[in-house]
C-alpha cells in the first residue's frame, strides 16, 4: 500500500544555536597554498589523514577537471599508507572527483559504483547515502529506484541527517518507501539537531541544508526570514558561500524584507573571501552607484580581483569596464587588451572579443598587414554572428571597389546583419554599397530596395505631416545642420507643399554648396561664426573631443573653450592627428594657411587614421593616392556632396577612370 501524503508541510520553527561570531568556517589556507603543497609530488610529512582529505575537497571544489590527476594520486597515496581512508572511502572520493570533473563515462566504464556497492558493509552512513544518490540518478549505473530506496533507508537508520530529511520530505509528499514509517516531526527535529553538531568547520555547509528546507517549504512550512537567519548563522562563522546566498536572497526573493545594509555587508564579506562572482557583483554596485555612491576605482579593484583569478566573467567585466570608462583609465589600456587576449585564449570566447581585438589593430592605421590581421579577427567574430564584426568587415571589403568578389561578400555580411539583428545601420550601408560602391554602380533597383528598408526605421525619412508644427520644425533644424536624410526629406516636403520659389531656390543652393567651407576671421571667433558650414565642422570636432575626453555635455566643452581652459589650436592639432578632416579645415583657417600647407606635418597620421574628408584632402600628397581613394570610397556617405568630393579628388590625382561618368564606369567594368 502506498504511503499516505500529509496535508501540508509541518510547522516547525528551529533557530540556530547562539554562537559568538568567529571564523570557524574560514579556510585556513588558500587554494593556491594547497596546490603548491602537492605540486612537487612529494608526500607532505606531518599532515594528518583528515587534513589531506580536506585538501582533496578543496582541489575538487576549485577545479575538479584541472586537478583530477593530482586528486587521484593523493587518493592512491592515502590508500597505500594503510589509513582508514583506504577501500570504500578512497573509492567514494574518486567517484566524487570524477563526477565533479564531468568524467561520467569513466565512472561507468570502470564500474566504480558497482565496486563501491560490493565493498559497502552497511556501516558507513556517508557511503550508503552516496550509493542511494548514484542509483537514484543513474550515475555510472542504470537507474534503480528500489535499490536507491534501500540504500537511502539504510543511511537514515545509520543517522545520516540528509537521508532522514529526504525520507521525511517524501513522507510529506506521500512517496516514501513502504518500509519507512518514522514520525515526520521527530525525524526532522533530530536531523536538524544532528546537522548543527558537532560545531566544527563543516557546520556551515550543514546549516545551509536547514536554510534550504525553510526556503523551499516542501518539508517544513516556508519561512524565508528564518532561512535567512540560518544563512547568517553560517556566514557569521565565516562561510563565504552563505554570505553570497544572503545577498542573492535579498536581491531576488520576493518574500524577504529587503535590507540594503545587510545585503551590502554580506556581499562585501563574500567578495573579501575571494568569491569572483561576488567581486563582480560588488564591482557593479560601485560602478553603477545603485546602492552606494559611485566609486569607479573601487569597481575597477573588484573586477581586477575577479579577473586575476582567471574567472571568465571577471575578465569580461574588466574588459567592458575599461572600454566604457576609457577616458577615466587611459593608462590601463594595456590591462584591457590583456583581458581580451586572455578571453580569446579560452574555450569558446564571446564573439565580441575578436571584434575588440580587431578594432585595436585598426587603431594602428590601414597598413596592408594591419588590415589583414584585423580582417582575420573580424571573420572569426562574424562567423559567430557578431553584428559589429559583420559591419566592420564589410567596410574593409568595400575599400577595394574594383573587386567584385569582395563587394558581394560585403553585401552578404551586411544583409546578414540586417536579417539577424535588424540593423538599420547595415541597411543604410547596403544602400550606399549598391548606389556608389559596387564595381558597376549605381545598381538602382537594389539601392532603392535597401533605402526603403532603412527609411522605414528613420523618422527623418518618413512623410512629414504639414499640420505637425513641431515635427516640421525638428526636420528643418536637422536639415540646417545637413543631416543627409533630413535634408532630403525637407526639400521633398517643401516641393510637396509647393513652397515659395525663393525658398526652394535657397534650399537648392544650400544643397549644391554642401561641401564648401568659408574662412573664419580668427581662431576663437570660429566657434561663434554665423557661417553654417564652419559651425558644422566645429560641432563635429567638438563632438569627437566630447566623446573622447568624457565631458558631460557640448555646453561644458564650449564653456571650457570660452574660458580659455582649452588651447583651441592644440585641440585641433590633436584631432587632426586622430584623422579628422573637419579639424584639418578648421586648423588651416585658424592659421590662415592653405590646406596643403597644413596637411604636410600631419600627412603620416592622416594616411593611417583619416576619415572620409581627411582622406580626400590628403590623397594628392600621399605616396599611394589610389589606396587613399579606395579607402575613401569604402567609408563614403553615399550622397551628392561625397560623390562630388571623390570626383574632384580623382581628378586631382589623375585618375581619369573615376572622373568619368557612371555609365562609362559601368561599360568599362
Amino acid at each position: 500500500m502506498p504511503a499516505i501524503a500529509l496535508a501540508e508541510p509541518i510547522e516547525l520553527r528551529i533557530v540556530p544555536p547562539d554562537v559568538p561570531r568567529h571564523d570557524l568556517c574560514v579556510p585556513q589556507e588558500s587554494v593556491a597554498e594547497v596546490q603548491a603543497r602537492w605540486a612537487s609530488g612529494t608526500w607532505p610529512n606531518g599532515r594528518t589523514h583528515a587534513q589531506i582529505r580536506r585538501d582533496i575537497t578543496v582541489l575538487r571544489k576549485e577545479d575538479a577537471a584541472g586537478n583530477l590527476v593530482l586528486i587521484q594520486s593523493i587518493i592512491e597515496g592515502l590508500a597505500v599508507r594503510g589509513s582508514k581512508f583506504a577501500g570504500k572511502r578512497a573509492l567514494l572520493a574518486e567517484i566524487e572527483a570524477l563526477r565533479a570533473a564531468g568524467a561520467l563515462q569513466e565512472i561507468k566504464s570502470r564500474q566504480l559504483v558497482q565496486k563501491l556497492a560490493a565493498q559497502s558493509t552497511g556501516t558507513s552512513a556517508q557511503v550508503t547515502r552516496a550509493l542511494a544518490r548514484f542509483y537514484q540518478d543513474g550515475l555510472g549505473v542504470a537507474p534503480d529506484p528500489k535499490l536507491a530506496d534501500h540504500y537511502l533507508m539504510q543511511a537514515a537508520n545509520l543517522g545520516h541527517p540528509d537521508a532522514v530529511l529526504t525520507l521525511a520530505e517524501r513522507r510529506v509528499q506521500g512517496s516514501a518507501p513502504i518500509g519507512w514509517k518514522e514520525p515526520v516531526r521527530e525525524s526532522v527535529q533530530n536531523a536538524f539537531d544532528a546537522l548543527t553538531t558537532p560545531l566544527n568547520a563543516g557546520v556551515c555547509e550543514r546549516s545551509a541544508r536547514i536554510a534550504r528546507a525553510y526556503f523551499s517549504g516542501t518539508l517544513v512550512q516556508k519561512d524565508a526570514e528564518l532561512g535567512q537567519v540560518w544563512l547568517r548563522f553560517a556566514a557569521d562563522l565565516g562561510d563565504a558561500q552563505a554570505a553570497w546566498k544572503i545577498y542573492e536572497e535579498q536581491r531576488l526573493a520576493e518574500d524577504v524584507e529587503p535590507d540594503t545594509t545587510l545585503r551590502l555587508t554580506y556581499l562585501a564579506q563574500a567578495a573579501d573571501a575571494g568569491l569572483p562572482f561576488a567581486q563582480i557583483a560588488l564591482g557593479r554596485v560601485y560602478e553603477l552607484g545603485a546602492l552606494v555612491p559611485q566609486d569607479l576605482p573601487r569597481a575597477l579593484e573588484m573586477y581586477q580581483k575577479a579577473a586575476g583569478q582567471g574567472h571568465r566573467a571577471g575578465l569580461i567585466r574588466l574588459a567592458l569596464f575599461l572600454e566604457t570608462h576609457r577616458a577615466e583609465f587611459r593608462e590601463l589600456e594595456g590591462t584591457r587588451l590583456e583581458a581580451l587576449v586572455r578571453l580569446a585564449e579560452m574555450e569558446t570566447p564571446p564573439a565580441w572579443v575578436s571584434t575588440r581585438l580587431a578594432n585595436h589593430k585598426m587603431e594602428a592605421g590601414y597598413a596592408p598587414s594591419t588590415v589583414a590581421g584585423a580582417k582575420a579577427l573580424y571573420e572569426e567574430a562574424a562567423a559567430l554572428g557578431d553584428r559589429e564584426a559583420m559591419t566592420r568587415l564589410a567596410e574593409l571589403l568595400l575599400m577595394n571597389p574594383s573587386n567584385a568578389a569582395a563587394f558581394f561578400r560585403a553585401v552578404d555580411l551586411l544583409s546578414e546583419a540586417v536579417a539577424l539583428h535588424g540593423s538599420t545601420g547595415a541597411a543604410k550601408k547596403l544602400y550606399d554599397a549598391y548606389m556608389c560602391k559596387a564595381p558597376d554602380s549605381p545598381r538602382l533597383d537594389e539601392a532603392m530596395y535597401w533605402k526603403a528598408q532603412y527609411a522605414a526605421a528613420d523618422p527623418a525619412l518618413q512623410p512629414v505631416d504639414a499640420g505637425n508644427v513641431a515635427g516640421v520644425a525638428a526636420l528643418q533644424s536637422q536639415a540646417l545642420y545637413r543631416r543627409n536624410s533630413a535634408l532630403e526629406s525637407w526639400v521633398s516636403h517643401l516641393k510637396e507643399q509647393h513652397g515659395a520659389p525663393a525658398l526652394l531656390a535657397f534650399w537648392d543652393g544650400y544643397t549644391e554648396n554642401y561641401g564648401q567651407l568659408l574662412k573664419a576671421q580668427s581662431a576663437y571667433d570660429q566657434f561663434e561664426s554665423t557661417d553654417v558650414q564652419w559651425r558644422q565642422d566645429a560641432k563635429a570636432v567638438l563632438a569627437e573631443v566630447n566623446a573622447r575626453e568624457g565631458l558631460l555635455t557640448m555646453t561644458a566643452l564650449d564653456r571650457a573653450l570660452r574660458r580659455g581652459e582649452w588651447d583651441l589650436e592644440a585641440l585641433l592639432v590633436k584631432e587632426v592627428n586622430l584623422g579628422s578632416g573637419a579639424a584639418l579645415r578648421l586648423l588651416a583657417a585658424a592659421r590662415g594657411k592653405r590646406i596643403e600647407e597644413t596637411i604636410a606635418p600631419h600627412l603620416e597620421r592622416l594616411v593611417k587614421f583619416g576619415d572620409f574628408d581627411a582622406l580626400n584632402l590628403a590623397a594628392p600628397l600621399a605616396e599611394n593616392p589610389e589606396r587613399m581613394l579606395d579607402r575613401a570610397i569604402g567609408i563614403m556617405p553615399c550622397d551628392f556632396k561625397s560623390a562630388m568630393t571623390l570626383h574632384r579628388t580623382a581628378a586631382r590625382i589623375g585618375n581619369t577612370a573615376r572622373v568619368a561618368a557612371p555609365d562609362h564606369r559601368r561599360s568599362s567594368a
